[in-house]
């Protein structure tokens, strides 16, 4: 029987296999690239996003810092893996906290609620529709949320009606975050409640930049809407074997986007979405954003959710 490096007892059954010293070294640098992730593909053939070992521990380490992610949490996981915000964020973040994951491989609203109150969770991440799913299964029998942190919100506008539905029933305000495949997370709302706003993805993660310029390059003023450009160590390395897209997609450094966006002047250049940039519509000399039309429409209590258009992961 093979003991531990450790000298704390046998290996475990599944580690006698490959023995207990691992004398193989692992010589990736931080601008290696760690996997590839593809697009969605909405404006074309999906590409391959090189994600580096750079990108991926920065924003973990700038989540865990934000959120205050510790070892003493607990995740409720159930967004896919093949995707940034499930594989990325959730787990890759869960597992640089140091902090519990309870996974489901399928999500059903009534399991959620079980397992949060009996699993006594503190973390939960999801899509807005997950959102609206959860509040169709909020019965007469509430569940206990006593445990809970945080919900977060990511890979769809929240709208605002949702944020404030769902805290006026549960008691939380969602804190909503911005971020895409190219770039992990970019933005977050704050993690004290107060510091969070409907239809807000909040300020820039540490070690993050964020521009808003005209169709021209140029930054616009806070409050004019322009395309959001970001900068930092979370901004992939290229697309794979797609030299002219990589070119296209960096301005000196800066990553476009695609998304459109303004600051508030007001509070400390808070950052809000408005619509993608090539889904702009132009009518009688007038900019309308697809967001603009979400909005007005989400307002009526028999509209459940309105999508005509997307932004980032």
């Amino acid at each position: 029987m093979e003991l531990r490096p450790d000298g704390m007892g046998p290996l475990p059954p599944e580690l006698e296999k490959v023995g207990g010293r691992d004398s193989r070294t692992y010589p990736a640098q931080d601008n290696d690239v760690a996997m590839l992730m593809y697009t969605s593909g909405t404006t074309g053939r999906s590409k391959g996003a090189m994600i580096t070992h750079r990108n991926l521990v920065t924003n973990m380490m700038a989540l865990k810092e934000i959120w205050r992610w510790t070892d003493q949490d607990k995740l409720l996981h159930v967004l896919p893996l093949n995707h940034v915000h499930g594989l990325c964020v959730a787990l890759h973040g869960g597992i640089e906290a140091g902090s519990t994951i309870i996974m489901h491989e399928k999500f059903d609203p009534r399991r959620a609620w079980k397992a949060i109150e009996e699993e006594r969770c503190t973390l939960f991440m999801a899509v807005p529709t997950v959102y609206h799913r959860l509040l169709g299964e909020w019965g007469p029998v509430k569940p206990n949320l006593s445990s809970m942190r945080v919900f977060i919100s990511g890979s769809a506008p929240l709208s605002e009606p949702l944020f404030h539905r769902f805290e006026e029933i549960t008691g939380f305000r969602i804190l909503e975050r911005y971020g895409m495949t190219e770039a992990g997370m970019i933005t977050s709302n704050l993690i004290d409640p107060a510091g969070r706003k409907a239809k807000s993805v909040g300020y820039p993660l540490p070690g993050v930049k964020v521009r808003v310029v005209s169709d021209r390059g140029i930054d616009v003023k806070p409050g004019e809407i322009g395309e959001v450009w970001i900068r930092g160590d979370n901004v992939f390395k290229g697309y794979w074997e797609m030299p002219e897209k990589t070119r296209e997609s960096f301005e000196e450094g800066w990553l476009k986007t695609g998304d459109l966006g303004y600051q508030d002047p007001s509070d400390h250049l808070r950052l809000y979405l408005v619509g993608r940039a090539k889904e702009l519509i132009i009518t009688g000399g007038y900019n309308v954003y697809p967001k603009e039309i979400e909005n007005v429409l989400e307002k009526y209590e028999t509209v459940y959710e309105a999508c005509g258009h997307r932004t980032s992961g």
